[in-house]
Formats: C-alpha cells, structure tokens, sequence
C-alpha cells in the first residue's frame, strides 16, 4: 500500500515537472518572440503615423524639418533593423499559427523602411505613400 501511494506521488511530482518544463520552453521558443514581434509591429504602425507628414512631403526644407526629417529617418531604420531581429527569432510555424505575415512579408516591410527612410529628403511623394499603404498591407494594419 505505502509503495503504491509512493509511486503515484513520484509519478504525479515527475509529471508536473515535465509539464512545467514543457511550458517554459514553449514560452521561450514562441510566446515571447511572437509577443517582441507583435510590439515591434506596433512601433512600426506608430513610426508609419507618426512621421508621415515628413516622407509624404520630400521636398520640405527648413533648419528645424531638417532636424526632424533626420530624427524620422533614424528611427524608419532602427524599426526595420528591430523587425528583422524579431522576425529571425520567431519560427515559421509561430508566424502561421498565430496569423502574423510570413518572413517573406516582413523582409519586405524592412525593405520599405529603409527605403522611406532614404526617401525622406528626395523623392517622389506619391510614391512614398503608397510604399506606405504597402507595408500597412503588408503587415495587415487595419486603418482606422
């Protein structure tokens, strides 16, 4: 009798680990990478808003919109930097699993990025903004 009440609490404290540890790795290899990149597409869907009047508007001079064109273009390229980091962290599965777009997607909304961010001093304005309305589709912003 003592050994099967033994055998059933060694089996019941092994099994809680086993789930414990299984959830931990799940955590690790999915939740958290999908979570960073689910923040960083909201950063991206800010920087987009955000900066807009700048890269629609090229050819705007001036000390203080130079400044700020400066300010946009930087952080147009930290975000596209961010989101290749973030999307090289979360599997292929994650992405399908949770509907996110597939890293073909993601690469190109880095590739838009960047290019806004060159395009912020010269450029075609038109374009830009559809770049833009691109990489929202891109990422399946819904416009408000």
């Amino acid at each position: 009798m003592y050994q099967e009440i033994l055998l059933t609490s060694t089996f019941t404290i092994i099994g809680g680990i086993i789930v414990f540890a299984g959830t931990q790795i799940l955590n690790e290899i999915l939740i958290k990478p999908v979570t960073l990149l689910k923040e960083e597409i909201g950063k991206i869907f800010f920087v987009l808003t955000y900066y807009s009047n700048l890269y629609t508007n090229p050819n705007l001079r001036g000390m203080m919109i130079d400044v700020d064109k400066n300010n946009a273009s930087d952080e147009l390229r930290k975000r596209a930097s961010h989101l290749k980091a973030s999307m090289n962290a979360v599997p292929t599965i994650a992405l399908k699993l949770f509907r996110l777009p597939l890293k073909k997607e993601l690469s190109e909304v880095s590739d838009n990025l960047i290019f806004l961010s060159n395009s912020i001093f010269s450029g075609d304005a038109l374009h830009n903004q559809r770049v833009r309305e691109k990489t929202q589709k891109l990422l399946k912003m819904k416009k408000y």
